[in-house]
């Protein structure tokens, strides 16, 4: 897997995000061809990865960056991480001619109060277009969804579930809220008392990682006890998991990288062993 970073920054201000805002830097469509070339001739790499925060907020600078892969003709795919407010057919449709197989996509909520809250700029009507877009294209596309916010209640955690069914992306992402230093949200857990805002060097030595700034590990969100939050996530994983090893959504995620099998089939075997794992 080729990583590659074509842009840094992100002009969007979501309340849990930790990425640097207002100022984005972008590499030329040259130097990041470069890049791929070399990486492909010196390691046989088949499946790029573009790191950005948002790959496609300077729409024309992924059109420029799409036809040079086409023109380039390398036996590749790639795939990226975007926004569904910053997406359109013609730009998916190009895309995918220079070897876009896969896109993945912040939804983060089933509620839209709590999509306000996390200043996300994003709908769910937003999502629902952006979501028949990717079938009408034929994009292979990830959403990532997020539970236990601060403010969050058990309602807004089983709407992401009735929301992943309602859009149902090829495949999903569910993550726990990590607190981040200097996040709006931050700010707003220690106010909530679920921030411990007086760490210490030992702090970091003696607890896990997800817990280092956490006043209490067991307490992720002041809506919701830890015992009642400890089944939800349990159930909630269970549901996710259980939609991701669906026949058809596994045959569909293996249909879009067929090319990177005949590329490699070592790839193959390794998903293989991933899907007998599930």
């Amino acid at each position: 897997m080729g990583l590659v970073m074509s842009s840094r920054g992100c002009p969007y201000s979501c309340t849990f995000c930790a990425t640097n805002r207002n100022q984005v830097s972008f590499r030329s469509p040259d130097h990041i061809i470069s890049e791929i070339r070399f990486v492909k001739e010196h390691y046989k790499t088949t499946q790029f990865t573009f790191k950005d925060d948002s790959f496609t907020v300077n729409r024309k600078r992924i059109f420029e960056l799409c036809k040079k892969l086409i023109d380039e003709k390398l036996p590749i795919k790639w795939e990226c991480n975007t926004r569904v407010n910053l997406l359109d057919e013609q730009m998916l449709r190009i895309m995918k001619k220079a070897g876009c197989n896969f896109i993945k996509v912040g939804i983060e909520s089933g509620s839209e109060r709590i999509l306000s809250d996390m200043n996300k700029g994003i709908t769910h009507d937003q999502i629902r277009i952006a979501a028949k877009l990717f079938r009408k294209v034929g994009i292979h596309w990830t959403g990532y969804f997020m539970i236990g916010v601060p403010d969050e209640t058990e309602w807004d955690i089983r709407r992401a579930i009735d929301f992943l069914y309602e859009i149902e992306p090829d495949f999903a992402v569910i993550g726990i809220y990590d607190l981040f230093p200097g996040t709006v949200m931050w700010e707003d857990g220690i106010l909530r008392g679920i921030v411990n805002p007086n760490m210490d060097l030992e702090d970091f030595y003696t607890n896990l990682p997800n817990f280092y700034y956490k006043k209490d590990f067991n307490h992720q969100n002041d809506k919701i006890s830890p015992e009642k939050f400890a089944k939800l996530e349990s159930e909630v994983k269970e549901i996710v998991r259980n939609y991701n090893r669906n026949f058809f959504r596994v045959f569909k995620m293996a249909r879009a990288k067929l090319p990177v099998y005949w590329y490699d089939s070592k790839v193959l075997w390794d998903d293989v062993k991933k899907y007998l794992s599930y």
